[in-house]
């Protein structure tokens, strides 16, 4: 199996648990905030949905590093749920009330607009719109692999807010 299709393969798989979890989530959790301080599902899926609406690769370099040479820095990072983060502002949930229906609908778009992305992109090349935060810039590998680690995370804090609600 190809790069591509091996991350094909991961967007798809994360972003069908991702729909999944937001189907099984009941409308009134939605916009329920179930402890201090937290998100409610709905601002951690816009959260997702912002972070997922594509990567910053309108300018690009080839790369003279390894092509997956940050991948164990951002899975570490991401999927460490002991580490806490605070976003960036231009990535805050933009409202405080969801249906499960606009969320699902764009979380879809953004899944199919990065698949059809992946296609024939190269993914070795350095992405030079943007650096990552204490990372610098990465490949259109090194985004993706971060899209999907920053979802799965998300996915867990989704899963753990409706445990909490449903106790």
């Amino acid at each position: 199996m190809n790069l591509n299709d091996q991350v094909t393969k991961s967007i798809d798989h994360i972003f069908g648990q991702f729909h999944q979890s937001l189907q099984t989530t009941e409308e009134t959790q939605l916009n329920s905030i179930p402890f201090e301080d937290s998100w409610t599902i709905g601002q951690t899926a816009d959260h997702i949905i912002i972070c997922s609406s594509g990567i910053p690769d309108e300018h690009t370099q080839v790369s003279e590093r390894p092509f997956d040479q940050y991948i164990a820095v951002l899975k570490g990072m991401f999927l460490n749920m002991d580490l806490k983060f605070k976003a960036d502002p231009s990535l805050l949930p933009r409202k405080k009330l969801y249906t499960k229906n606009e969320l699902l609908s764009e979380i879809d778009v953004n899944k199919s607009n990065l698949l059809k992305s992946i296609e024939s992109a190269d993914l070795t090349v350095i992405c030079t719109d943007m650096a990552f935060p204490q990372v610098g810039y990465l490949t259109r590998y090194e985004w993706l692999s971060f899209i999907g680690y920053h979802t799965q995370r998300h996915l867990i804090q989704i899963e753990n807010i409706k445990g909490k609600l449903n106790s």
